[in-house]
């Protein structure tokens, strides 16, 4: 088992955070900060750029696979694709007629997709910027969209329920039925065959993505749980009040928890090597913790 403790704390004077990103390198770190877009480079310790464009509050970002590009998302309708090094927008994705709430990068960058409150999902080009793909239907307020880590399915939610679709045909492979009440947040394992997800019924449930059945159910005790994270095929961190805390899921227990933050979390990110895990919270912090 890994046990973190605090190795770092980048201080932000201004501003509110609500989310942050390792980039797939694990060199930077993204924090969006209101409509703003903050980069720090971990090693130097510093931040090197601030991008600012969105209109309104940023929901979401992501570094694309190569860590050359950011895409974020917002409350002002737009996706917008980042240069990572020279810190300028490159593009502007709209489309969406109400707020998109999530963006994802395919895992070879091609493409983004995305999730809206206007009930659609989006594939775009990320090389034309162009929307190439849309998934429509009843599919009602989405919150969230994932590609699996094989690029072949995504993920989405909406309300109690998560589907699983294939990429291709747009077809609806399994839907995950189980939560009592708003799924706040799910993720792929690594090797894609699992989805953890959260609820606001204080549930933490575990899922296996082909045969959409449940394998496990934990009680979390707090309906709040909006990040979860895989911090390996057995391990996920995931945050709530002023607390990171680590689950063993094979165990069923949690087996630590990162308590130095003063204020609410914000946002939590694992490292791609899974040796670190960066937070942010609203006391304009944003803390490394290394095991």
């Amino acid at each position: 088992r890994k046990y973190f403790k605090l190795s770092k704390i980048f201080q932000l004077n201004s501003g509110s955070l609500n989310g942050v990103k390792f980039s797939p390198d694990g060199t930077k770190i993204a924090v969006s900060s209101d409509t703003t877009i903050r980069i720090w480079d971990v090693k130097l310790e510093e931040e090197i750029h601030v991008l600012r464009g969105h209109s309104a509050t940023i929901n979401k970002l992501q570094f694309s696979p190569d860590n050359t590009l950011i895409a974020s998302c917002s409350y002002d309708k737009t996706i917008r694709l980042w240069n990572v090094k020279l810190g300028v927008e490159l593009l502007r994705l709209e489309g969406h007629t109400n707020a998109v709430k999530s963006i994802h990068f395919s895992p070879d960058g091609k493409n983004i997709v995305s999730a809206s409150s206007d009930s659609t999902i989006r594939v775009w080009s990320v090389q034309f910027g162009q929307e190439i793909k849309r998934i429509e239907g009843n599919l009602g307020f989405l919150f969230d969209v994932k590609y699996s880590p094989n690029g072949e399915q995504i993920m989405s939610f909406s309300y109690t329920i998560i589907q699983i679709w294939d990429i291709k045909s747009g077809d609806i492979i399994n839907t995950l039925r189980g939560h009592k009440s708003q799924v706040l947040a799910a993720q792929f394992s690594q090797n894609g065959l699992f989805i953890v997800s959260s609820s606001s019924d204080e549930t933490i449930r575990l899922w296996d993505v082909i045969s959409g059945t449940q394998l496990k159910q934990f009680h979390a005790y707090c309906k709040n749980i909006n990040n979860i994270q895989f911090l390996d095929e057995q391990t996920i961190v995931y945050h709530f009040s002023k607390v990171i805390r680590v689950w063993d899921l094979k165990a069923g227990m949690e087996i630590q928890q990162l308590q130095e933050h003063s204020n609410y979390t914000t946002g939590a990110d694992v490292s791609p090597d899974g040796s670190t895990i960066v937070s942010s919270c609203q006391d304009r912090a944003i803390r490394l913790w290394t095991h």
